[in-house]
């Protein structure tokens, strides 16, 4: 296991060295599928606050902080971007993993 960040968040050495890092998107998506399972990031969101698209529904909980900020510095570091963009990409992939949990859901069903 490798730490990256602040040490908080440790993944498998061979998806480390597998990420491309010309590419934040793909780098931030695979740190984010190697340090949470798919249901926490489905569940979860970034800041933990209610969306402000739908108001009708509940807020999620929030991601761990310390495993986010990780998540972030390595990506920051690495890639060279700031880091709203990368902020930007975990919340995406959060929804990304709603949208996919809500369709094996709606499969299981019919």
């Amino acid at each position: 296991m490798v730490p990256i960040g602040d040490g908080n968040a440790k993944i498998p050495m061979e998806i480390y060295t597998s990420i491309k890092w010309d590419s934040y998107t793909m780098a931030t998506r695979n740190l984010l599928s190697a340090v949470f399972p798919r249901h926490i990031l489905a569940t979860h969101s970034l800041s933990g606050n209610r969306s402000p698209a739908f108001p009708n529904k509940p807020a999620k909980e929030k991601l761990d902080p310390k495993l986010v900020h990780d998540i972030v510095k390595t990506v920051v570091e690495k890639c060279g971007v700031p880091e709203n963009i990368v902020r930007k990409a975990i919340t995406s992939k959060c929804a990304d993993e709603t949208k996919m949990l809500r369709h094996r859901q709606k499969n299981k069903i019919e």
